[in-house]
């Protein structure tokens, strides 16, 4: 039936119409067009208890479902199952539109409450537009630019150096006493010597609530970079091997978190972990840790089925203060970049063992 409907239209030079599937929406009434572009007798037939009508327009012929009866006074097409637009040109199907722009939200919303007038909004989202637009202008002059970058080795990128407040407003730093879970305090503030200084201090002392069994964190996370537009994108790290970081600690241990969120929401909780041990004193350390190292978790638990990290799809860095001490922690941090040693050619630490379906080993 499909073959018979292809075919030249009366009155239109040229092209064969091609058949598509368009879902009806019975309150859209249109006018009715010339009897001259309308075919002179629908064909129909049903298909598992579906009633479908085929209809020849302007541009294609078009399976058109019928999910109900139209409302009284719509037209003799819109009834039947077939919306025609002006002239026999097929209808558009509508939707809702918005008046805002959309940004994902990986916590669907979990501890933000926006309290402004759509006054604020405006204002503030002028002053963001005119940032946005000297990124954009600093894009195009980098493509035009196209100047290719070459790793070497022994080369060493620092992609955030903690040197200035506006590097410091590139990291989020957060506790459990934010959320009401703990009594723990942090902050990231310019040290005296003039770097980023990650310091609070940790409790666990659990809230007396009866949901929440362990307290005691502090973490500190750089943001997702972004291009102009709120366009998201990586940190492509394909070309190094190692993260270095220059740091001055107190003797106690962290934790370094790297977040590999992927597109589906199943990854954004994918974060490569890795101990960072510090000694205390005046003096500064350099860690070079090689991603092979780094352990793959999720939600905090270590996942049985590990997997090399995929540095072409890096979305923050972080660390994290939770050695169960009651006590106040320092940690100053020079920069954070990444390494490429020549001499390390191990893609993978851990030793995965594989087992058939179905069989658990002994």
């Amino acid at each position: 039936m499909m073959c018979s409907l292809w075919g030249r239209l009366p009155g239109v030079c040229g092209g064969a119409s091609r058949p598509h599937l368009q879902l009806l929406c019975p309150s859209l009434g249109l006018p009715t067009p010339a009897t001259k572009h309308l075919p002179s007798t629908p064909a129909t037939h049903t298909h598992h208890g579906i009633k479908r009508t085929f209809c020849t327009n302007f541009y294609s012929s078009s399976p058109l479902s019928e999910f109900g009866a139209a409302r009284e006074g719509r037209g003799v097409w819109a009834k039947g199952g077939c919306v025609w637009g002006v002239k026999g040109v097929r209808g558009i199907s509508l939707t809702a539109p918005r008046h805002m722009f959309w940004e994902k939200d990986p916590k669907g919303g979990y501890g933000k409450e926006i309290k402004k007038s759509h006054k604020e909004l405006i204002r503030d989202g002028l002053k963001e537009l005119r940032q946005e637009m000297s990124k954009w202008q600093e894009e195009m002059n980098d493509k035009f630019d196209m100047d290719p970058i070459f790793v070497l080795p022994g080369d060493m990128h620092k992609v955030w150096v903690l040197d200035r407040q506006e590097a410091l407003d590139k990291f989020v730093v957060t506790c459990d006493s934010d959320h009401g879970e703990g009594k723990s305090s942090a902050s990231l503030t310019l040290s005296p010597s003039g770097h980023g200084l990650f310091s609070g201090e940790l409790c666990t002392e659990v809230p007396k609530d009866g949901r929440i069994t362990k307290a005691g964190y502090c973490n500190l996370k750089s943001i997702r970079p972004r291009k102009s537009f709120k366009r998201e994108v990586y940190h492509n790290w394909i070309d190094f091997n190692m993260l270095e970081i220059r740091l001055r600690g107190d003797g106690r241990s962290y934790l370094l978190n790297i977040t590999c969120s992927g597109y589906y929401d199943l990854m954004w909780n994918d974060i490569y972990t890795y101990p960072l041990y510090t000694r205390g004193g005046p003096h500064w350390q350099l860690t070079r840790i090689p991603f092979s190292k780094f352990i793959l978790s999720s939600k905090g638990r270590v996942q049985d089925k590990q997997s090399p990290m995929p540095q072409s799809q890096v979305v923050s860095v972080g660390i994290s203060a939770g050695d169960r001490s009651n006590a106040p922690f320092r940690l100053e941090i020079d920069y954070i970049g990444v390494y490429k040693d020549p001499d390390h050619t191990e893609t993978f630490a851990y030793e995965m063992y594989t087992h058939e379906k179905f069989m658990l080993g002994s």
